[in-house]
């Protein structure tokens, strides 16, 4: 085994251990990356492009103007890196995974992917899809003598 050969599966071990969201080798990530566009809109990068992705990630590659966003970009930097993998041996294949703890099956790529309102992509803070009590029990369908 080469050295080269040695780091690089030492780099995807550790990607691996590290919960890195990808494999880096293109297989899909587990979970989708938002892309943060102006307006209050997002953008995901399962519906990208390689172009679009390369794109995105050489923006997120660029130093930042204020460096509290260092951090940040470094992160969406990395993600993108294993889109961009998955993209490369899977250019047209539509993404099934997990996205707001949802799973999903995305648009297919685009060199245009649709934008989507911040808002209606996050769920609110403690949501559930049906009410639950605090044991995390249903509620009954007659809710028997209680006043509206």
């Amino acid at each position: 085994m080469t050295r080269e050969a040695f780091l690089q599966l030492a780099g995807q071990l550790y990607d691996a251990q590290n919960g890195g969201g990808g494999s880096g080798d293109g297989r899909p990530p587990k979970f989708d990356t938002a892309i943060h566009r102006q307006g209050g809109k997002v953008q995901w990068a399962s519906e990208c492009s390689l172009k679009e992705l390369t794109f995105w990630k050489t923006r997120a590659d660029k130093p930042p103007s204020d460096p509290k966003y260092a951090e940040r970009n470094a992160k969406q930097s990395k993600s993108l890196s294993y889109w961009i993998a998955y993209r490369q041996s899977n250019p047209n294949d539509q993404w099934r995974g997990e996205r707001n703890k949802e799973t999903v099956t995305a648009a297919a790529p685009s060199d245009r992917p649709e934008q989507y309102d911040k808002e209606a992509t996050q769920a609110p803070a403690g949501y559930t899809s049906h009410p639950v009590d605090d044991n995390g029990n249903a509620p009954p369908d007659d809710f028997g003598d209680v006043p509206f």
